[in-house]
């Protein structure tokens, strides 16, 4: 291998993100407990304070994680999943890995109303720093 792909390769390899996958475990923006379980496969698991996430959900829907790396800074989707078609993802926030403690700032989501009835899709606002109603998770 030439002296040049070797400085690519370090390149590109220093620019990774770790990988999120594993447990991760602290306290909210709202100060509540939260555990988020970033399985294989995109496997997502959410345990808040009420207990995990999955025993609100009904029938065949399951819970995934995506990413879109290609912006900065990343953005975090969950992702419900019904049967092997209907696909649902609700903006997280955006992320970052940093000192070994995944740095979550949320996307604050807002839904139209007519009245007081709300009708049409909900939209969300993603944060572009890392400042403000961040919080972070220690894996583990």
């Amino acid at each position: 291998m030439r002296p040049t792909s070797w400085l690519v390769l370090i390149l590109a390899c220093a620019s990774c993100q770790p990988d999120l996958e594993g447990t991760w475990s602290g306290t909210d923006d709202s100060g509540k407990p939260l555990t988020l379980i970033f399985g294989p496969d995109r496997q997502l698991e959410v345990n808040g304070p009420d207990g995990p996430l999955s025993e609100s959900l009904q029938g065949q829907t399951r819970l995934e994680f995506e990413t879109l790396e290609e912006v900065d800074p990343r953005q975090l989707y969950m992702v419900f999943v019904l049967g092997d078609s209907l696909r649902r993802r609700m903006p997280l926030g955006i992320y970052k890995i940093e000192n070994g403690r995944l740095v979550i700032c949320p996307a604050k989501g807002s839904q139209p109303t007519f009245g007081f009835v709300p009708f049409g899709e909900p939209t969300f606002e993603w944060p572009t720093e890392f400042a403000g109603d961040c919080f972070a998770l220690e894996r583990g």
